[in-house]
């Protein structure tokens, strides 16, 4: 159709080009085929076919589905609560006398206070401290050069396993009285009249040397001339304080 096209606008150039030349416009020749013998068809049949042509049909365009995102961090899960412990943490060892625990026991008079082998871990034994008896002067007529004589009761007991083989030997000089932060007693720089008023009855009297043995206990006084109605015994035997009894 095309082709058709072109041979009929090529005919209407050249009849337009011999129009104004003023030549004589060649004939027609036979050998040359019309549009109606030869089934040819005109521009105006050729227009009329375009338009009546169906629309051409709508190719839907590809619907291109975005790949998912994957988070570049993988989630993570919550790490599990761990709820802390309420056993306080166990005191840790000195370098006190190995016949008991490590670190100073406070009381106050009247409580018993437990002794341990920090090796074997078991009880050594059990002290029992009564609130203390001032005076002025006992009854030989000594007087307190520091202001009183304060006298306490205490029994110690072997509470040891039979097995440990741990004794014990009390002794009145093993206690001291701290005032304020100043020690008064036996051995310490504050004396006084200590051993003036040291009474038949002191802790440790009849005490076998060996000391005592599992199961056996004993009683005595411990008395310590001291300037204050209110402090602290101390019993630090070697020089070592395991155990104070407020006052």
């Amino acid at each position: 159709m095309i082709i058709v096209v072109l041979v009929s606008a090529l005919g209407a150039v050249l009849g337009t080009a011999f129009a104004h030349s003023g030549a004589p416009r060649p004939r027609a020749s036979s050998a040359i085929p019309t549009a109606a013998s030869s089934g040819a068809l005109s521009l105006a049949q050729i227009e009329a076919r375009l338009r009546n042509l169906p629309p051409a049909p709508t190719v839907p365009a590809p619907v291109s589905s975005a790949p998912t995102t994957l988070p570049a961090t993988p989630p993570t899960s919550a790490a599990p609560v761990t709820s802390r412990p309420t056993t306080p943490p166990t005191t840790a060892a000195s370098s006190g006398s190995a016949a008991y625990m490590n670190g100073v026991q406070a009381y106050a008079v009247g409580q018993t206070g437990t002794l341990w082998d920090p090796t074997k871990m078991v009880a050594v034994a059990t002290i029992a401290v009564s609130p203390p008896q001032f005076a002025t002067s006992d009854g030989s007529g000594h007087v307190a050069r520091y202001g009183y004589f304060a006298t306490f009761t205490v029994t110690v007991t072997d509470i040891a396993p039979a097995a440990s083989a741990d004794t014990i030997s009390p002794s009145d000089v093993d206690f001291y009285v701290m005032v304020d932060g100043s020690r008064y007693g036996f051995g310490q720089p504050n004396v006084g009249n200590t051993a003036q008023a040291e009474g038949d009855n002191s802790l440790g009297t009849g005490v076998e040397g060996d000391g005592l043995t599992p199961g056996q206990s004993t009683t005595g006084t411990v008395t310590v001339d001291v300037p204050s109605l209110h402090g602290s015994l101390v019993y630090a035997p070697n020089g070592d304080p395991v155990g104070t009894w407020s006052f």
